[in-house]
């Protein structure tokens, strides 16, 4: 059923306190952190064209497509006598001779790509516009808070030119399908006249990232971020209702690792292609059986053992055992206060930034990292022995 057709004449209506400039500036912020800093954008699914507006005041070069002819018609008269392409085509099947540093699909535009064989599809489109170390950025409804919170019928009503614009949502949530389908309802009205009423079902997959990354990675792509809309240092949980992910392609040479760590909700993989450079353990993250988190051939073992209540450990000791080990690898708990930590790959050049917070565990594994205490901060270190001193290790001068 074709959506955003009568309907797409009221969006800017609905969306007119929507921050469109600070969004932009999330977008570029993110992707500058998995990215070089882009200078072109590929817009799916631009709609109105007003995130593709604010990427021009930046100096960006752009293209957008929409499938909807209404929303297309807005977008060309707003961006009219700007240096911008503009189409009428599919997530799916859009094809441009050209490519860019970043791709984006905003507003939850992916999650109209219900079927799975259309999202593979979709990411298939964004992966082929892509740049050499370009990434596509993309959001969409959290699986987990639209389960936890459930989605409820909503009413507004909205000015336009004199006109009463009544809107109505009515989710009906499809557990099997994984699929929030919303029956939108607008009465447009004068003096109590009713001038108008438009009808549109649209049909929203939830986002699942493990779900996602294997969609994703079946399309050429690797997440290699994913956090709360808006929040870049965030992490998404059960009230999380937007969620944003960032996707690298996957080179040659990553398709052949061997190793590969897909996110889940409370561990995070830092990671360039097959180099880990570290592993964070969220405080909230809560295990339901003896698990380790870390590979075997790591040189620190990192896991939890749980036990039932009466459960016990039979008294051992270990064996003297020679491990042969090269390179020194740590692993820091935030006992008290919060930091920012900055990593970087083995040749000093900058990745990403986290931020860590009480109760929050990181594995240093390789490369490079500094940090940025937030506030007055305490850590617990554990790290290799014996202590040899500053011969472990070489101080580099920051860049971000």
């Amino acid at each position: 059923m074709p959506v955003f057709t009568k309907y797409a004449q009221f969006y800017d209506t609905y969306y007119a306190q929507k921050n469109y400039e600070a969004e932009a500036g999330f977008v570029l912020d993110v992707a500058g952190r998995f990215g070089p800093p882009p200078g072109s954008v590929l817009d799916m699914g631009c709609g109105t064209g007003r995130h593709i507006t604010e990427f021009l005041k930046r100096g960006l070069r752009c293209e957008g497509f929409d499938q909807s002819s209404g929303m297309l018609d807005q977008a060309c008269q707003r961006l009219a006598g700007q240096e911008v392409r503009l189409s009428q085509a599919n997530l799916t099947t859009f094809h441009s001779a050209k490519t860019y540093d970043l791709v984006v699909s905003l507003f939850a535009v992916i999650g109209y790509l219900v079927r799975n064989s259309d999202l593979i599809a979709g990411f298939r489109t964004a992966r082929r516009h892509l740049n050499p170390g370009g990434v596509f950025v993309f959001d969409g409804w959290f699986g987990p808070a639209v389960l936890d919170q459930r989605p409820e019928y909503r009413r507004h009503e909205y000015r336009r030119d004199g006109e009463l614009v009544v809107r109505e949502a009515t989710p009906t949530l499809d557990l099997c399908r994984q699929t929030v389908t919303v029956q939108y309802d607008l009465e447009i009205s004068n003096d109590g006249r009713v001038l108008q009423h438009i009808s549109e079902e649209h049909c929203m997959r939830l986002m699942f990232v493990q779900e996602i990354a294997l969609a994703a990675e079946a399309a050429g792509l690797e997440i290699v971020h994913c956090c709360p809309f808006m929040e870049p240092d965030g992490q998404p949980n059960s009230k999380t209702w937007n969620v944003c992910f960032v996707a690298r392609s996957i080179t040659k040479d990553d398709s052949a690792a061997t190793e590969r760590h897909l996110p889940v909700d409370g561990i995070e993989w830092i990671q360039q292609g097959d180099q880990v450079l570290a592993l964070i353990i969220r405080a909230d993250y809560e295990p339901v059986k003896t698990q380790f988190i870390s590979p075997p051939t790591y040189k620190q073992q990192i896991g939890f053992v749980v036990h039932p209540k009466g459960g016990a450990i039979i008294p051992h000791v270990h064996h003297e055992l020679v491990r042969n080990l090269i390179g020194t690898s740590e692993v820091l708990l935030i006992r008290r206060g919060s930091c920012c930590i900055d990593f970087y790959l083995q040749d000093k050049s900058f990745h990403c930034t986290k931020e860590l917070n009480v109760g929050d565990t990181v594995a240093l594994v390789s490369g490079g990292h500094g940090f940025r205490m937030r506030e007055d901060t305490v850590f617990l270190e554990i790290k290799q022995g014996p202590y040899i001193g500053e011969d472990e290790k070489e101080r580099f001068a920051a860049t971000r």
